[in-house]
């Protein structure tokens, strides 16, 4: 089973992108182990409603640690893929020692991953500019050659198309995929880019 890490700044909806792909491929319940950055690890079954009501919310590091979430991404073939939802990481170092914990912890996972998913809220971007962590999580993640993946999420909110287009005519090292996993649009791409990249087994 293939490792494939979701990471991104705080709040860029790491989490529901992650159950928005678990449900396309079909999952009604989701096994979810989250992982504490104390060590701890606990382990959840909860449907893919109940997950979303639980684990997403507006409020900033609401995943300490890695929560991941198992999924089939083609029933037909058994291929299987494990997503890990990670701690969003900052320019700046946090006060709160448990959140710099999980900070780490997305940093290994960032040079052990077979597969990584980086999600950018397209609100955000600055004249069509990634932000310092933005760029420097991309320029890791193409140092390794693994297959990488660039998301912008939100593309439901005002501002952001325009914003994606920007950073389309300015920066064409990568062509991002464009989603909105509030509204679940989007969503079906990313599955067909990780069964393309032979990520699943």
């Amino acid at each position: 089973m293939r490792q494939c890490l979701v990471i991104g700044r705080p709040n860029v909806g790491k989490t529901l992108l992650c159950l928005r792909l678990a449900q396309a491929c079909g999952l009604k319940w989701a096994f979810i182990m989250h992982e504490l950055p104390d060590g701890a690890v606990r382990e959840r079954v909860l449907t893919i409603r109940d997950a979303m009501a639980t684990l997403v919310s507006a409020a900033r590091y609401t995943t300490v640690g890695i929560q991941t979430v198992g999924v089939g991404m083609s029933s037909a073939i058994g291929q299987r893929l494990v997503l890990h939802d990670s701690t969003g990481l900052c320019e700046d170092s946090h006060d709160n020692a448990l959140i710099r914990r999980g900070m780490a912890r997305t940093l290994t996972l960032m040079v052990q991953s077979e597969q990584i998913v980086h999600v950018v809220d397209a609100t955000t971007l600055d004249k069509g500019v990634l932000s310092p962590i933005d760029s420097l999580i991309m320029d890791v993640s193409k140092a390794r050659d693994v297959p990488y993946t660039l998301v912008f999420n939100k593309s439901d909110a005002p501002g952001a198309m325009r914003k994606t287009e920007l950073y389309r005519k300015s920066d064409r090292r990568t062509r991002p995929l464009v989603v909105s996993a509030l509204r679940a649009q989007g969503i079906d791409d990313i599955q067909r880019v990780l069964i393309r990249t032979n990520v699943v087994n």
